[in-house]
This record gives C-alpha cells, structure tokens and sequence, in this order.
C-alpha cells in the first residue's frame, strides 16, 4: 500500500535528539537540537510500512533538501561492546599477532587486519545493518513523498555515543567502514553539534523552544 503524500509529512516526526540513558542533544546555547526519527512506532519506518524486524536502522536523520544531503544519526551506548572487543584486540596483538602472522605467510600487516576485522565484526555488522536499512527507509520516503525525482542524495553517518563513552575505540571499525559508508563520524552527545553538517544546520530549524 503507497503512503499519499497528504498523508506523509516529515515534521510529524521531528523529535528531540536523545539517547536512552536521558541524555539530550543541545547546542552551544543549551537549546535541544531536534532531527526526524526513524525507528521504533513514532518513527518513519513503521509509517512506511517497514515491518518492525524487516531491517536495522539509525535512531534519526536529518535532510537538506537544498544541498541533497542526508545524515542518518545513531545514538548509542557501546561501552560494553568496545570494551570487549577493545580488550581482545589487545590480547591478540600482545599474544597472538605472531602466530596469526605466521598463518598469513609472515605478513603481519594483514594478520593485524585480519585480527581486527573478527574482533569488532559485530559492531561492525551492527553498523553496516543500520546504513543500509536506513537507505532503504529513506529511499522509500523520497518515493512517496514531494522530494524531487532523480535527484542523488549524498549520504552520511553520525554515531553519536553516550557521553560515558570513548570514542578512540571505534576508530578501527569505522577505518574497515569507510570505503562503504561516505563520511562516517563518531562523538559524544555532548559535541553532537559539531558533526551535524558541519556547523550549518539551520536548515531544519532544529533549535525549537516550544
């Protein structure tokens, strides 16, 4: 069933940015910064007919129609799962790097390539999910709403972690991630302005006090 484009207006699902623990996206003046929300029952999937567990997605987008550009924003808390695998990447390159190397015909490049790719390909995986499915979201949404047609859209990626949170661990995965995923960054909630565009973003009227 097609979504008329009466009934599909993207500022009905414009929303503050947050992460689950409470924290609020703001900008430098304290203001909440607001984005469009993908996911869960409020969020464009599930008014695009996207069943629930039919595909990953980021948390929010933000879309600027006037520079064809697209952000997916993820927010998240990976404390857990870098620390684990930040550990065992340690564990492998004090220990194991050597017989891995000998494995891989002495190149030990390729065996610190290789040994990084099983130990973060979880993350990995859950971020390269998320890409694409909220491609196939927003593709949906540009199909069935008044967007132009023909139009490309330059997409990109904001990881935005708890501000508990490291975000140094993260830069092996994104390192594997970067020849799929365009301009793919990483920060906490707090220093989310900084990554949303640049400093341009004024486009979505995000700072909204009411």
């Amino acid at each position: 069933m097609s979504v008329t484009k009466k009934s599909l207006d993207i500022d009905d699902f414009r929303q503050p940015i947050k992460q689950e623990n409470g924290e609020i996206a703001v900008n430098k003046e304290g203001k909440t910064l607001y984005a469009y929300k993908i996911d869960e029952k409020n969020g464009l999937r599930d008014f695009l007919q996207f069943k629930e567990n039919q595909l990953s997605q980021a948390d929010y987008c933000l879309i600027d129609k006037e520079n064809n550009q697209v952000q997916f924003i993820e927010m998240t808390d990976l404390s857990a799962e870098m620390k684990s695998c930040y550990q065992a990447e340690m564990a492998f390159s004090q220990e194991d790097v050597a017989n891995l190397a000998e494995l891989l015909r002495k190149n030990k490049g390729k065996a610190i390539k290789t040994m990084q790719s099983k130990v973060w390909s979880e993350v990995i995986d859950e971020i390269k999910n998320k890409w694409m499915g909220s491609m196939a979201i927003l593709e949906r949404y540009a199909r069935e709403s008044d967007l132009p047609k023909g139009i490309f859209y330059n997409y990109s990626m904001l990881i935005v972690l708890t501000n508990n949170s490291e975000t140094k661990p993260l830069e092996t995965p994104l390192k594997k991630l970067d020849g799929m995923i365009p301009n793919i960054k990483v920060c906490n909630t707090k220093h989310i302005v900084q990554d949303m565009f640049g400093d341009d973003v004024n486009f979505l009227l995000i700072e909204m006090t009411n």
